[in-house]
């Protein structure tokens, strides 16, 4: 069974995205080591002791509390595979967790979702193409689904990422897009048949995401659609 860990902040659900060009790099400073580095260490702001054997201290260490929790998480509980952000994550945080990743055996996924809109095709070629400049194993795109239209649109970016893909497969990362909401249920499943290398399922304590569907439902829509 393979593990899949995130750590999103509180106003997530609210994140857009503009464009490639405008991608945010405002990052909440990490905080400090507690005066006592034995105290509150369950907390990722604060240090145990432990975490300079698992080399989660250095000099200059700019990363988000959030990002250092995850490297906590690798290195201790030895999670699969991480999803961080990579429209809102500086560039360098991006670069740093994909090298500690790697040298620990996880695989990153690096992820871009929009809550309020669709992103168009254009853009999502060029994070595409950029999460292969990361070396990033996934890309993971997931925007709003509000029409017929952005269930189309949400197949035909599998579709050319696909594409993209093909050209060189053993360099361009694995994928996985799909639509948010209550009228983007059914591309969970579709795009899957799309191209996706694996999909997202609510288990029985509810869904994670809007418009998350539960196993029997995306298996049923894929029956019903091959």
């Amino acid at each position: 069974l393979k593990t899949i860990g995130t750590y999103r902040e509180p106003d997530f659900t609210s994140n857009s995205v503009s464009g490639f060009m405008d991608k945010r790099a405002v990052v909440a400073a990490a905080p400090k080591p507690a005066a006592n580095p034995h105290e509150n260490a369950s907390f990722p702001g604060h240090y145990s002791g432990k975490e300079k054997e698992y080399g989660l201290i250095k000099r200059n260490d700019t990363d988000p509390a959030r990002i250092k929790f995850l490297k906590f998480l690798i290195a201790k509980a030895g999670i699969d595979i991480c999803d961080i952000e990579l429209d809102i994550l500086e560039r360098s945080v991006i670069n740093r967790f994909i090298y500690f990743s790697r040298e620990r055996g996880t695989k990153t996924i690096l992820s871009v979702h929009d809550f309020k809109g669709r992103v168009d095709l254009a853009t999502a070629v060029k994070f595409y193409i950029d999460s292969r400049y990361f070396g990033a194993d996934y890309f993971k795109l997931a925007d709003t689904v509000s029409s017929d239209e952005d269930i189309t649109a949400v197949l035909e970016k599998n579709q050319k990422i696909r594409s993209i893909k093909m050209t060189e497969p053993e360099f361009f990362p694995d994928f996985i897009i799909f639509g948010m909401g209550e009228k983007g249920r059914a591309t969970r499943a579709y795009s899957a048949l799309y191209g996706s290398d694996f999909a997202y399922c609510s288990s029985s304590f509810g869904n994670t995401a809007p418009g998350q569907i539960n196993a029997e439902d995306f298996f049923r829509i894929c029956s019903l659609s091959m």
